[in-house]
């Protein structure tokens, strides 16, 4: 009988660490699905942070879109303003005397074709004409700072209001005030234009000449380069200098580092002759 109980005991505490063990492995797998839980949440939740913070970003590109596009519906309004103001004075200048000596004096700048047409043809060569252009912008900032110093006609000769007056009270007048005040600005605008754009047109020709001369040394200061090469120089050290070899504003440079590697080379034939004797 007692064998039959301590049997029977034995049978209950197998069946209880069954039972336990039984636990613990469902603990250890609860623990482990818990984790991948907590895991998923974190992911989820950053997930969720990004989402945010790109929301967030898009929400800031879209008001600078439509600030943007604000900016532009007001910039075109203000653009057929300026059209509508560039039509007024195109209209207000045609009864302009300036504008009228201007528009009907093609002497004095008729002697500027030779020239542009020699710089169109640089142009056309392939070599940067950066000095060039620099040079005519100079050239148009001269001949309209003439211009403005023949528009110093007194305003009051000018001026629409003083010419409708005259106009209503005095028609001779008027008519002979506008002669007076055309023939003044033209007569001034024939003489003072004239002899500055004969000046700018002498200058831009000795210009021309000096460019033209660039170009050739240019052109030979290549037959220097790749006659370096063709000696053993590096090619790395002269493709630098190739770069800029189409550039006649960069001729100082390339004179002085074409002299430099000259010289190099020289004294790398006198070592070598050197330690030959």
């Amino acid at each position: 009988e007692l064998e039959a109980e301590a049997h029977a005991h034995r049978r209950l505490m197998e069946e209880e660490r069954g039972r336990v063990l039984d636990s613990e492995r469902k603990s250890t797998i609860m623990q482990s699905e818990l984790r991948e839980m907590m895991e998923e949440r974190r992911l989820l939740l950053r997930e969720l942070g990004d989402l945010d913070a790109r929301k967030a970003q898009s929400e800031t590109e879209l008001r600078m879109l439509l600030e943007q596009a604000e900016d532009i519906q007001e910039a075109h309004e203000m653009a057929l303003i300026d059209l509508q103001e560039a039509d007024r004075i195109r209209a207000r200048l045609a009864e302009e005397p300036l504008a009228q000596a201007l528009l009907g004096d093609e002497r004095g700048l008729s002697s500027l074709e030779p020239v542009l047409d020699r710089m169109a043809n640089a142009r056309s060569r392939g070599y940067s004409i950066v000095l060039l252009d620099r040079a005519v912008e100079r050239a148009l900032s001269i001949i309209q700072h003439s211009v403005d110093e023949v528009a110093k006609t007194p305003r009051h000769l000018l001026s629409l209001e003083v010419m409708d007056l005259l106009e209503r009270q005095a028609p001779e007048t008027a008519s002979t005030v506008r002669g007076l005040t055309r023939w003044s600005v033209q007569s001034r605008l024939e003489h003072q234009l004239a002899e500055t754009v004969q000046h700018v047109v002498i200058d831009l020709e000795g210009l021309l000449e000096e460019y033209e001369r660039s170009v050739t040394m240019l052109a030979q200061l290549q037959d220097v380069l790749r006659g370096l090469v063709d000696l053993g120089l590096p090619a790395e050290d002269v493709k630098p200098l190739e770069r800029f070899s189409h550039m006649p504003e960069a001729l100082p440079y390339i004179s002085v580092e074409v002299r430099r590697l000259i010289q190099r080379s020289l004294d790398d034939i006198y070592l070598d002759a050197d330690r030959r004797t």
